[in-house]
């Protein structure tokens, strides 16, 4: 199951979104079920939002611990096509904003009851059809389920186990509804847990450097994992990885200098380069074997 990628699902380079707006070192992006576009604009401090045919609309944020202010934000999911939700990571916050970006309310993780339901600095955040969210969290490297009211469920992948599972937690993915995958950065593999917490087994070992960005893949068992140390975007099932995505093209623009997140969308994928400062578009074609 660790064993190089076989299948190659080529790229058709598309566009790169609108320049109108400058982009600073992203870190992540998510596109809602009506196909809106949201960048984690993380050396900017603010969220973007970007139409599908890549048009600018409107930005949040700048630097700052208040009201429509950001400091570093690393992850956002955007499940519904209703909510955002925005994993403020200095500020040791989630911050909830609505699909036009108006700022709807901040949840510290300091201020949760329950000591364990607490979090801080967190690293990455997903939700599932379900409305339960999940955040990863670096301060205790783990990971802590919340259901729709906010209220905490369940920690797991930390010190609560017993054995720390996870390093330094970074983006997370439902897989399903069934699983949940963990980027594990540091230790350069994903960690995969069923959807109650339990740790089933890591992905990747062997291959995997620097998996920075996860995104499902709606209606499949599959998911997408970016790894900005290998350039690479891979095919990942819960069993092991299937496959690689790759640009057909050898335009310069179509190489990827950091791919820190990936986003699908019908036959559309979305990468945030970091380097480039850039969202590029594909149009995803017929799998190789």
């Amino acid at each position: 199951t660790q064993a190089r990628a076989q299948k190659i699902v080529p790229l058709k380079f598309l566009f790169r979104a609108d320049t109108a707006v400058a982009l600073s070192h992203p870190r992540a992006l998510a596109v809602d079920p009506l196909g809106n576009v949201y960048v984690a604009d993380t050396g900017n401090h603010r969220i973007v939002w970007f139409s599908p045919q890549g048009k600018f609309l409107r930005y949040i944020g700048g630097l700052g611990s208040g009201t429509e202010q950001f400091d570093t934000p690393v992850d956002l999911c955007a499940p519904d096509g209703l909510n955002l939700y925005v994993a403020d990571h200095n500020n040791s916050r989630v911050v909830q904003l609505d699909r036009k970006l108006n700022w709807v309310a901040g949840f510290r993780g300091s201020e949760f009851r329950e000591e364990w339901g607490r979090f801080a600095l967190p690293a990455g955040i997903t939700a599932s059809l379900q409305g339960d969210i999940f955040i990863a969290e670096e301060e205790r490297s783990g990971v802590v389920k919340f259901n729709s009211f906010w209220q905490p469920v369940s920690r797991f992948g930390g010190m609560e186990s017993g054995e720390a599972i996870l390093d330094r937690p970074g983006q997370l993915a439902v897989v399903a509804d069934k699983w949940l995958a963990v980027a594990d950065v540091d230790a350069g593999r994903i960690a995969l847990f069923d959807y109650f917490g339990n740790f089933v087994h890591f992905l990747g070992e062997k291959v995997f450097r620097q998996p920075v960005g996860l995104c499902a893949v709606p209606g499949k068992e599959e998911f997408l994992v970016a790894d900005a140390t290998l350039r690479q975007i891979f095919v990942v099932t819960p069993s092991g990885i299937v496959g690689e995505l790759k640009p057909v093209s050898g335009l310069a623009e179509t190489v990827w200098q950091i791919p820190a997140d990936v986003a699908i969308s019908g036959n559309r994928l979305y990468v945030a380069d970091s380097a480039r400062n850039a969202l590029l578009v594909y149009q995803i074609l017929r799998p190789q074997e």
